[in-house]
C-alpha cells in the first residue's frame, strides 16, 4: 500500500522561510498561477511589516512558526544575547510560544508546524549543549530541517526533525530533477527558500521557481501540500512502532552492562 494518497508516488512540500517581501510580491503569485499551496515559516517582525497581505496569504497557504528573534551560533553572526549559545531550552520553549502568540494575534492562524532557524536544533554550548528537538516534538506535529542530503522515507522519518534541501540559487531544471529522484523513490521531498530574485547566496530566481510549479503541477502521481498537511497523513497511518521501541531500551541496556563490565574489569 503507498503511503500518498490518491494513487500518488511521492509528496512535495515547497517551503519558504523568514517572511521575506519577495515571497509576497512574487512566489505568492507564482503559486497561485499553478494552484498550489506551500508552507511559509514567518518570522513576527516580519509579518507586522505586512501583516493584511499576510493574513491574505494565510487563507491558502499554511504559515509555520521560525522563532521570534532566528538564534544561529555565535560563529555565524558574532556573539550577542540571540546566539544559540546564550539559549536554553527553557528559553527556546517561552520564545516559540510567544512567537505562536504573535503570529495567531496577526493572522489569526496557529503555527502547527515549525522550521529551525538555519537548520540548527541545539542550544547552549560544550557540555551543557543539548538538543531542543524534544521541545518542537511535543508543541508542533513537525520540525522542519534544513540542507540535507535526502528526502523522507514516509515509514520512518522523524517527524520532529524532516529532511530538507536548500534550493537557493538553483536551476529549475536541477529542482525538477530533485522532485524526479523522490518519484522514483517513492519519498517526501521538502524545498526550502528565502528571497526571489534577490542578491546573494540565499535568492531562488522567480523563472527557476515558475519552471518547478509549472512542472509539479502537471505530474499525476506527486502529491503537492503544505508540511502540514503531509505530516498529518503519515502520521493517521503510522502504526506504533512497539517492537522498535522495545529494540532500542534492548540495545540501551545491553550498552550499560557492557560499560558496567568495563569499570570492573578494570578494578
Amino acid at each position: 500500500m503507498r503511503p500518498f494518497p490518491d494513487g500518488t508516488r511521492a509528496a512535495l512540500s515547497i517551503t519558504f522561510d523568514d517572511a521575506r517581501d519577495s515571497q509576497l510580491d512574487l512566489a505568492v503569485p507564482i503559486l497561485g498561477e499553478h494552484d498550489l499551496r506551500a508552507t511559509f515559516y514567518v518570522l513576527p517582525p516580519r509579518v507586522r511589516e505586512r501583516s493584511a497581505e499576510w493574513r491574505e496569504v494565510a487563507t491558502t497557504h499554511e504559515i509555520g512558526g521560525h522563532s521570534a528573534a532566528h538564534p544561529v551560533p555565535a560563529g555565524r553572526r558574532g556573539p550577542g544575547d540571540n546566539t544559540l549559545e546564550m539559549y536554553t531550552t527553557a528559553r527556546m520553549k517561552s520564545e516559540l510560544a510567544r512567537a505562536d502568540d504573535e503570529i495567531e494575534a496577526m493572522l489569526g492562524v496557529r503555527p502547527l508546524t515549525f522550521a529551525y532557524p538555519a537548520g540548527y536544533t541545539y542550544v547552549g554550548e560544550g557540555a551543557r549543549a543539548t538538543s531542543y528537538v524534544p521541545v518542537v516534538a511535543r508543541r508542533y506535529v513537525a520540525g522542519r530541517g534544513y540542507r540535507s542530503e535526502f528526502a523522507n522515507d514516509p515509514e520512518w522519518c522523524d517527524f520532529a526533525q524532516l529532511q530538507a534541501a536548500h534550493i537557493d540559487d538553483f536551476e529549475g531544471a536541477a529542482l525538477i530533477d530533485l522532485v524526479g529522484d523522490a518519484i522514483q523513490d517513492g519519498r517526501w521531498l521538502v524545498l526550502v527558500a528565502h528571497e526571489i530574485d534577490g542578491e546573494g547566496p540565499w535568492s531562488l530566481s522567480s523563472k527557476a521557481l515558475d519552471e518547478l510549479c509549472r512542472d509539479v503541477a502537471r505530474k499525476p502521481d506527486l502529491w503537492v501540500a503544505p508540511v502540514l498537511d503531509v505530516a498529518r497523513h503519515l502520521r493517521a497511518q503510522r502504526p506504533r512502532r512497539k517492537a522498535a521501541i522495545l529494540r532500542r531500551h534492548y540495545l540501551s541496556a545491553c550498552a550499560r552492562l557492557a560499560s558496567t563490565r568495563r569499570r570492573l574489569d578494570r578494578r
